[in-house]
């Protein structure tokens, strides 16, 4: 009687299928290592979208856990070691046909999946400053410009998500500090790249990122450096124009001093050479003209004290002077004044 219902018990109760669950191990016929799995290649500046895509498509396999190192290698001794080698070269393939052959070169030497994930992750998937506030920028320039709204909002959407990736913020410690990088970002975006382009790169450079403080002291101690260069500059240009002026008084004085200084070899009279003397190249008419009414004068007071014979008067030629004219009016005028000639000497000189 017990049998019985046992039995009745057995057969009310429905029967429970078990699901058969995929190894990360399995492999099927369709898994082949030359497959292209996803889109688009790696060329360095995409790394967001070649990351997420791939990790996708390892996912969709069961086979990411050998990218991000879930699924160490087991020892030797291990039933699923053989299994393991073949699926981590089968992960290598497929990673490395999606990168450019521009840079797969320098990765052929890799071949262990999770070791190629990180090293393509640390190369360029690596949290920087300049690549956090390229996205910021770019979030806060896009405009539709025409473009379809599901086409705008897809390009929001990508730069949403890339910015994602760097904003993982968990903690109320790492939700703060967030906070502060990005007034750190604000505040460097409103800078004058042409002025502070180098220090802010400098600033953004830096692992981790300074805190808004010390940008802050960083950028005005580079602008009083700056401030006290340009004085400088132009205390330099003073002094430079100041030295130039007076070398050139000092030169004109020099010259002027030279020039009073010189002896006529002809004459001997000081202030001129033989060259410009006018007892040798005439004088100019302007001068004969004075000379000559002086020598009438002269001539008219000697006839009045003397029998009334006055003495003939000889009146310089200028066809010397004028042969010469191009020595100029202003020498000649400096020969008669720095020389001391009066008017009576010169016309007692042309007497004789």
């Amino acid at each position: 009687m017990s049998t019985e219902s046992a039995l009745a018990a057995s057969t009310s109760q429905p029967l429970v299928k078990t699901r058969r669950t995929i190894s990360p191990y399995d492999l099927t016929s369709g898994d082949n290592p030359g497959t292209l799995i996803s889109k688009p290649l790696l060329r360095g500046s995409n790394y967001d979208e070649w990351s997420t895509n791939l990790r996708l498509a390892l996912k969709a396999r069961k086979k990411f856990g050998f990218a991000d190192g879930s699924i160490p290698q087991p020892v030797e001794t291990d039933p699923d070691f053989e299994d393991w080698i073949a699926n981590n070269a089968l992960v290598v393939s497929w990673m490395k046909l999606t990168i450019d052959e521009s840079l797969s070169t320098s990765m052929s030497h890799i071949d262990d999946s999770h070791e190629l994930w990180t090293h393509v992750q640390k190369r360029f998937g690596v949290k920087n400053g300049q690549r956090v506030q390229r996205l910021k920028t770019e979030l806060a320039a896009c405009r539709q410009k025409g473009l379809a709204i599901e086409t705008y909002y897809g390009k929001l959407s990508q730069l949403w998500r890339s910015l994602s990736d760097y904003q993982q913020a968990k903690t109320m410690e790492e939700v703060r500090k967030e906070r502060e990088e990005d007034k750190l970002h604000q505040f460097l975006m409103g800078l004058d790249e042409s002025v502070y382009g180098a220090v802010k790169s400098a600033l953004l450079s830096r692992v981790p990122l300074p805190t808004l403080e010390e940008a802050y002291n960083t950028l005005t101690q580079d602008e009083e450096s700056k401030s006290l260069s340009r004085m400088n500059d132009t205390r330099n240009d003073g002094v430079s124009f100041i030295v130039q002026t007076t070398s050139r008084i000092r030169n004109n004085s020099e010259n002027r001093e030279a020039i009073d200084n010189r002896v006529c070899s002809h004459c001997g009279r000081v202030g001129h050479l033989a060259e410009y003397c006018f007892k040798l190249i005439g004088y100019p008419p302007w001068l004969e003209e004075k000379l000559n009414s002086r020598n009438n004068t002269s001539s008219t007071r000697v006839g009045s004290s003397s029998s009334g014979t006055g003495r003939s008067t000889h009146n310089p030629s200028t066809s010397s002077y004028k042969a010469k004219q191009s020595v100029g009016r202003g020498t000649s005028i400096n020969h008669v004044s720095s020389s001391g000639i009066g008017a009576t000497v010169m016309a007692n000189s042309m007497d004789t």
